[in-house]
């Protein structure tokens, strides 16, 4: 996993699970171990989340 932030690449293990952003959903936020910052996570693939997702707001497109 590569960290968006600051370029840190390192193993999914690495950075610290934080939540899921849906339950029905594999991204889940993860804390980079080296800035802190937050990167956006596919779960199923191991890698990051692709870049349109980045930085959204859970819930933010329902409306509420």
């Amino acid at each position: 996993m590569t960290c968006i932030h600051c370029g840190y690449e390192g193993p999914k293990t690495s950075f610290r699970y934080l939540y899921n952003v849906r339950l029905e959903e594999t991204t889940a936020n993860r804390e980079c171990p080296k800035c802190f910052g937050w990167v956006m996570a596919d779960e199923k693939t191991g890698g990051v989340a692709p870049a349109e997702l980045q930085g959204k707001v859970p819930g933010a497109d329902l409306g509420v």
